[in-house]
């Protein structure tokens, strides 16, 4: 035998062997395939009164040297033929019968029936035809032919693994007769009816099927059942037949036909060769009849026959024979009938024998005439096995024999697949791997790739793998004339599973080995190589991709550079495409994402800068944080809802404006990496213009390297960015982050809002780098701060220029100050008017608005060392005599000889003093269009650096007595006061009142003319005690003053005589409505310094002499009541005095108060001057 069939099996010895051929030219292939696999859907046929099942197996072609074994085993012999062809005109029906002809005498040798299938002739045609009945039966007048069946049949039989039911009659034994080599039943006949002219040519038209089309093909598989039950009836015959027992012949091999010649046919041990062997081919027919059981005793018989005879070629195949037999019986074949079950319900075949070590009960058989066999005779399971290996040490005796012992050997191993045996499985296989045959490279492909197949169902995946491989070389091996390249290529792709070399990079394992590294790399680079050589260079970029991405760790710094050089010079001709590739008749390919070129370290999505991030009116709560509202931290009933786009950013993205992705990559290859049009890759109901970037990394792993990568979202809506995009060595790659193990987003999604304007500030102070550390948005913001220096009292004006960059315009504007200062100081120092903003809206795009912002230097003018002590003291303290006049409310400080010079010093070091840093925001809020309607607005922010510089301070003040008053003013109803001592002097709320009179009436001015400065001094932060209040507060005491009986005149001295009594008489009226407590009216007597000073010298008691009492009291003084008091003077020596007439009340509510007149009353007193002196 000179071709092997390795897809034999042990029950295959049981099976009809049906050749189906295509003959013709018309008939297309597509077309055959679909005929010959509904032919081969019927795979048994069951006699139900015979109990039996006949199974047949089908061959698209079968070598005539195999049938030539088919007296060795009877399942070799071609039984069946079945020849399709399509027909178009008269001669094509000629022509199809004759190739039809041509092959049953072929196959004339084993043939028992056959049929021609005609496709493409006229319906009419066929119903001729249709009137005849079964198994080429004509007419009812016509005599029976072949096999006297009569067979009931139904159609409905299209499901896969098909068996039908039938039900004959078994006919009597006939004599059989050979005619040209053929066995047939003899049979009488009549010539079939008239046919037309279109068949005229055709002899026999009973084993001709005839229809229109491959679709009209409705009762092809019942006729199929009827030429198997044909088949079966002859088979039959032959079986039951015992006329060759009377006269013995010996059946051989084919290479045994040649030593026969000159055989002693007389002796006994041939004789029982011949007895041996026929009763070991009535085992094979008997097996093919559907009566394994009886084929044990035949088979059990022959070989006793043949151990006797040394008869060891047909010994083996007794064996053989007799572990089929056993294998049928012990593991039958499951029939699936119409109704198909659920699969998980489903027990494998034999698994039950397996495990229990037992028979399966005839209960449970289907019909194959099983039923009552006696089971002693059927061999345990490993006897089967050791059988197996008895007939295989026997073929190995003959050379010829060796593809029956390879078939063999592939039985036994399937055999032992089925018993889960998978190491002593191995062994078969290697014995199958160590028969030296001379066979085809075709042939030797064949038989590597079904050991491979073989191996993996044992589970030995790697040895699978090696064989697939080896099958691979073979197709392209040097002494193979035409390389199949496109088969080798198939085959390397199927041995990658064994190498453990997974096709889709995302399942591929990277961090930790599975296989060997060098030898997958191999592998890969025979892939490779195949492709290119087959003409696919798009598949070859695609593998050598593959081996880049998936094996770069394990590759040499000099295997990089190789490899990427060979890959660029294939994308040179066929660019790297990131989409699946389907190969004809194989896989598809999944895409390869170079991932690792550059590799990505971080992946991150960055915020609008401050002035361009979108805000919303109490938006505190970014989207992934919100919570469903619940007074409890965890409520079963309420659940915790996750949030829809759990990886959203917390911040927006505007439509239309230009975002940033920073992607830090590195570059692992030893040689410098261009990677080019890197972009994002995105999904979700947002359009997004991606703007590609290029860059350069240096060799060996160099690194960090930022990346920015730009877009524009076009369009409101949520924005998925899944990965990115890049191109680098000639191969586009789609890298998703879910692709990237250490990132771990998968996708990161952003809300884009509304398109919104863009406001640009401009103003005419001058800028600094230096910027305000107020609020982080100032950090944030791309408008340098505007440092100014400004000095107390001075005002400036600045320009603002809002510019519209946007393509929005600008419908709504808001203007605001944020700053460290108290908010009324901040409306001091601050000033813009809004209407005038607001006038010139809407701001279209590009156009621009402007507003004056005024900024005042406020500042309090007071020294920063003076305190109210020292105010204090200055006011009262004396200096003549180092006597202190300290009171409560009211008291006059003796104070009126110092000059208003150093009251209003001007600091004439002005850089000396103390400056005040004031920080502020100017914060614009802005929106329009459909952003507005979406409460969606921007924020612009102009950091201020006011710096306010000291200009006038006062160290020292006070306010003299009417004489020296510069502006006359008029006395004022003024508030109670209440002043603590221990205040500081920056605690201007209690005199507030007083230096905002004092400021309507004074105005200081300033001026720096180096600097070209200017401004105003306030006396509104001055510190006043309360004498200074009482200055100008309207006094309750009301005065009446008479000297020597005549009523005193304000501003003129009242002369008197020098030793002349001075009589005073002092009336004070309660012009009040309260009542005045502890009441003393007193008067004293001072004399000044000199002529015009203000300070003034006590006198003694010499120089001045008090008749009566000085001063007097009262308990209560009411309202409109007067006190009165009188006394008298005479003054020694001649001068200027002056009179401190005061009144005192000394009140639990208010405390001690003070009320002087004033001015003082002078008195000149001078000598007498006689007429005769004169």
């Amino acid at each position: 035998m000179s071709y092997a069939d390795y897809s034999q099996k042990a029950e295959d010895h049981q099976c009809f062997l049906i050749l189906v051929r295509h003959v013709g030219n018309h008939l297309k292939s597509s077309a055959f395939n679909k005929i010959y696999d509904r032919i081969s859907n019927v795979q048994n046929v069951t006699l139900k009164q015979q109990q039996r099942t006949i199974y047949m197996r089908y061959k698209r072609s079968y070598p005539l040297t195999n049938n030539d074994w088919g007296d060795f085993q009877a399942h070799r012999k071609v039984l069946g033929l079945i020849c399709v062809g399509k027909c178009q005109s008269e001669a094509d029906v000629e022509e199809l019968y004759m190739s039809y002809h041509d092959t049953k005498n072929e196959y004339a040798s084993s043939l028992l029936n056959s049929r021609l299938l005609l496709l493409g002739v006229d319906r009419n045609l066929a119903s001729t035809n249709d009137s005849s009945h079964v198994n080429g039966l004509e007419n009812a007048s016509s005599h029976q032919e072949c096999s006297p069946l009569n067979t009931n049949t139904t159609d409905n039989d299209n499901t896969d693994n098909e068996s039908k039911e039938v039900d004959p009659h078994p006919p009597k034994p006939r004599a059989l007769s050979h005619v040209d080599g053929q066995e047939k039943i003899s049979v009488s006949r009549t010539s079939s009816s008239a046919s037309t002219s279109s068949t005229g040519s055709i002899k026999d038209r009973t084993h001709v099927w005839f229809y229109r089309g491959v679709e009209d093909c409705e009762d092809l598989e019942s006729r199929v059942r009827e030429l198997t039950l044909s088949l079966f009836w002859v088979l039959e015959s032959k079986r039951v037949d015992r006329s060759f027992e009377k006269k013995l012949v010996l059946m051989c091999a084919p290479f045994e036909k040649k030593d026969l010649m000159g055989v002693d046919t007389e002796t006994r041990n041939y004789r029982r060769k011949c007895q041996g062997r026929f009763r070991k081919h009535l085992g094979d027919l008997c097996l093919l009849s559907g009566v394994p059981g009886e084929a044990l005793l035949h088979y059990h018989t022959a070989l006793e026959t043949l151990k006797s005879a040394n008869d060891w070629l047909w010994l083996a195949a007794a064996y053989e024979g007799l572990c089929s037999s056993s294998v049928i019986i012990t593991y039958p074949q499951k029939q699936e009938t119409g109704l198909r079950r659920n699969l998980s319900l489903s027990v494998k075949r034999g698994s039950n024998m397996i495990e229990k070590g037992s028979h399966p009960k005839s209960e449970s058989l289907p019909y194959n005439g099983l039923d009552g066999v006696n089971r002693k005779n059927c061999l345990p399971a490993d006897d089967i096995i050791e059988r197996y290996k008895e007939a295989i040490v026997n073929y190995s005796k003959f050379k010829e024999a060796g593809i029956v012992e390879m078939e063999a050997s592939i039985k036994a191993t399937r055999v032992l697949i089925t018993q889960k045996k998978y190491v002593q499985a191995s062994d078969f296989l290697q014995n199958v791997v160590y028969i030296n045959l001379d066979l085809s490279d075709e042939e030797k492909v064949q038989r590597y790739n079904t050991l491979s197949s073989l191996y993996k169902q044992v589970g030995f995946h790697r040895k699978s793998a090696f064989f697939k491989r080896v099958a691979a070389m073979q197709c392209v091996g040097p002494s193979n004339p035409k390389p199949a390249w496109i088969t080798c290529y198939h085959l390397l792709l199927q041995a990658l599973e064994g190498y453990r070399i997974l096709l889709d990079p995302k399942e591929f394992p990277s961090g930790h080995n599975e296989g060997w590294p060098s030898l997958q790399l191999r592998v890969l680079h025979e892939l490779t190589y195949s492709a290119r050589r087959m003409g696919n260079p798009a598949l070859a970029v695609r593998n050598l991709s593959f081996v880049l991405h998936t094996m770069h760790e394990h590759l040499s710094p000099t295997e990089k550079i190789d490899i990427s050089n060979t890959l660029e010079t294939y994308t040179a001709k066929c660019e790297g495409t990131p989409h699946p590739m389907a190969i004809e008749n194989g896989p598809i390919l999944p895409p390869v994402a170079l991932t690792h070129l550059p590799e990505i370290k971080s992946f991150k999505l960055l915020e609008l800068s401050y002035s361009m991030r979108p805000m919303r009116k109490g938006a505190k709560l970014s989207h992934n944080m919100r919570r469903e509202a619940s007074p409890f931290i965890y409520s079963p009933i309420v659940p915790n809802k996750v949030p829809k786009f759990a990886n959203t950013q917390d911040f927006k993205w505007v439509e239309g404006d230009i975002c940033e992705i920073n992607i830090v990559v590195f570059n692992p290859m030893p040689y410098e990496l261009k990677v080019s049009n890197i972009g994002l890759l995105t999904a979700g109901g947002v359009e997004f213009e991606s703007h590609p970037a290029n860059l350069t990394l240096p060799p060996d792993g160099s690194g960090p390297h930022l990346v920015k990568i730009l877009g524009t979202p076009k369009n409101v809506g949520h924005l998925d960015v899944a990965g990115y995009t890049t191109h680098v060595l000639g191969v586009k790659s789609i890298c998703k982050l879910k692709d990237i193990p250490h990132l771990k987003d998968t996708v990161k999604s952003v809300e884009v809002v509304p398109a919104l304007p863009m406001l640009q500030v401009s103003t005419t102070v001058p800028r600094s780098r230096s910027l305000s550390n107020l609020f982080d948005s100032a950090i944030h913001s791309p408008n340098p701060s505007a440092i100014f220096k400004i000095y107390d009292g001075e005002s400036h004006e600045c320009q603002v220029t809002l510019s519209n960059m946007g393509k929005v315009p600008v419908t709504h504007i808001n203007v605001y100050l944020d700053s460290n200062l108290d908010p009324d100081v901040q409306s001091q120092l601050f000033v813009w008017n809004m209407d005038n903003l607001t006038s010139q809206l809407p701001l279209q795009p590009a156009a621009s608005a402007c507003f004056t912002l005024y900024m005042f230097g406020v500042g309090d003018f007071i020294e920063s060392e003076v305190t109210f002590d020292d105010c204090l003291h200055s006011q009262l303290d004396t200096t003549s005599h180092g006597r202190s006049l300290k009171g409560g409310p009211n008291t006059v400080p003796n104070i009126l000889q110092k000059s208003m010079s150093d009251m209003f010093p001007l600091n004439a070091s002005h850089n000396s003093a103390p400056s005040v840093l004031v920080e502020a925001l100017l914060k614009f809020e802005y929106s329009g269009h459909h952003g507005l309607d979406m409460e969606w607005y921007r924020q612009c922010v102009v950091p201020l650096n006011l710096e306010i510089l000291s200009s006038v301070v006062f160290n020292k003040w006070s306010i003299t007595p009417g004489d020296r008053v510069c502006i006359q003013m008029d006395r004022q109803d003024l508030p109670d006061i209440e002043i603590s001592m221990d205040s500081d002097i920056s605690s201007s709320q209690t005199v507030s009142p007083i230096s905002k009179k004092i400021s309507d009436y004074v105005d200081v001015s300033w001026k720096i003319p180096t600097m070209d400065k200017k401004g105003k001094a306030s006396l509104e932060k001055l510190l006043w005690l309360p004498y200074h209040a009482g200055l100008f507060k309207v006094s309750p005491v009301y005065w009446d003053i008479y000297l020597n009986d005549e009523l005193h005149v304000q501003n003129e001295a009242f002369h008197v005589d020098v030793g002349a009594v001075l009589e005073i008489d002092i009336h004070a009226t309660n012009t009040s409505d309260k009542t005045l407590d502890r009441t003393v009216l007193s008067v004293e007597c001072y004399q000044p310094c000199d002529e015009d000073s203000q300070t003034f010298t006590h006198l003694s008691d010499d120089a001045v002499m008090c008749v009566g009492c000085n001063k007097s009291d009262k308990a209560q003084i009411s309202p409109k009541e007067k006190l009165t008091h009188a006394c008298s003077l005479m003054l020694s020596y001649p001068g200027r005095y002056c009179l401190d007439i005061r009144c005192t009340s000394d009140s639990d509510s208010t405390g001690l108060e003070v009320w002087r007149h004033v001015p003082y009353v002078e008195i000149q007193a001078d000598f007498i001057v006689s007429p005769n002196e004169l």
